[in-house]
């Protein structure tokens, strides 16, 4: 009796390492995917930011492109400016 005891408790043991090591697996899929959700979320976040930054340089660009033209045609007038009164002066 004592020795039938014995194998059922063992069986019993050996059942619930089973059920164990089941739930530590199904938990480490749900770790793997969350991992691969915050994974995808990262990098959205990073094409995001990247966007955003390739847009604000090429705004920047623009600006000091347009800055650029305008002292260039402020430099012209001015220059046409000073000859005109050089040639008023030699007049």
């Amino acid at each position: 009796d004592d020795d039938d005891d014995d194998d059922d408790n063992n069986d019993d043991d050996d059942d619930d390492d089973v059920v164990v090591v089941d739930d530590d697996d199904d938990d480490d899929d749900d770790d793997d995917d969350d991992d691969d959700v915050v994974m995808m979320m990262m990098m959205m976040m990073m094409m995001m930011m990247m966007m955003m930054m390739m847009t604000i340089m090429m705004m920047m660009m623009m600006m000091m492109m347009m800055m650029m033209m305008m002292m260039m045609v402020n430099d012209d007038d001015d220059d046409d400016d000073d000859d005109d009164d050089d040639d008023d002066d030699d007049r």
